[in-house]
């Protein structure tokens, strides 16, 4: 559950999908992937309209959902967005900042599966302390909600 916890919780997940289900049975080989699985099937299923992950094999197992056209980067969704909505561009309704890592905080929880899942993280992310990143902020509570070197 590790990864999960960096998303919003649906409470009560859909029932699964069979195309899902055979998917993840012949993909999944830990419970990340089985998470992830279960995030896409909230998209096949019709619930979650679009999905925005940097994750490759979650791209990998949308295109052979066939719902690969709602599951985005973060670059191929800003991208759709502008195009459809132009004046966007200045990230106004999107909300998308540009910041250097140095200011942003490790302790944030949507960090806590990066430094679970990679050894080295925290060191990683202090070399970068002056480059930039684009993040998303949930303005209610301060917390990351996306994040883009």
């Amino acid at each position: 559950m590790t990864k999960l916890d960096s998303y919003e919780q649906i409470e009560i997940p859909s029932p699964l999908e069979e195309s899902v289900e055979k998917l993840s049975s012949e993909m999944d080989l830990n419970e990340n992937d089985k998470n992830d699985s279960l995030l896409l099937n909230e998209v096949c299923s019709g619930r979650v309209d679009i999905f925005i992950t940097e994750d490759k094999k979650i791209h990998r197992k949308a295109a052979q959902l066939n719902v690969s056209d709602r599951v985005f980067t973060i670059d191929s969704f800003l991208e759709k967005a502008c195009a459809e909505n132009p004046s966007l561009i200045n990230y106004k309704v999107l909300n998308v900042k540009q910041v250097k890592f140095g200011t942003l905080s490790l302790d944030d929880p949507f960090f806590d599966s990066l430094k679970n899942d990679y050894d080295g993280f925290d060191k990683w992310f202090l070399r970068k302390y002056d480059e930039t990143a684009y993040v998303t902020i949930n303005e209610s509570n301060k917390r990351l909600l996306s994040f883009r070197t």
